[in-house]
């Protein structure tokens, strides 16, 4: 991420990353990058014994009359979508709603 964003835990295992100035299509860029870099996570928890890591993102972009709230449920509505998709993957949520 940049200099300007910002993150936050917004939840449990939820993970927020404000991205001032960002198209969703540069937005969609990072969180794949972020995706891919976690699914490249191997920790070895005890011998022989390896974790792989993997994320689920929800990517949501500002649209004249949001608000902060209406982008998180915006956002989150994209990762549950992910989740129940098959996981390990990005979903932003103007495909969802070209899908519905």
């Amino acid at each position: 991420v940049r200099t300007i964003d910002i993150i936050s835990r917004i939840g449990g295992e939820e993970f927020a990353v404000l991205m001032p100035s960002t198209s969703a299509d540069s937005a969609d860029v990072l969180a794949e990058r972020i995706r891919n870099t976690v699914n490249n996570i191997s920790i070895e928890i005890e011998e022989g014994v390896i974790l792989n890591l993997s994320v689920s993102i929800g990517v949501s972009s500002y649209e004249n009359g949001d608000t902060p709230d209406s982008l998180l449920r915006k956002a989150d509505q994209a990762l549950y979508f992910a989740k129940n998709n098959g996981r390990n993957r990005v979903v932003c949520h103007h495909q969802i709603k070209s899908t519905a």
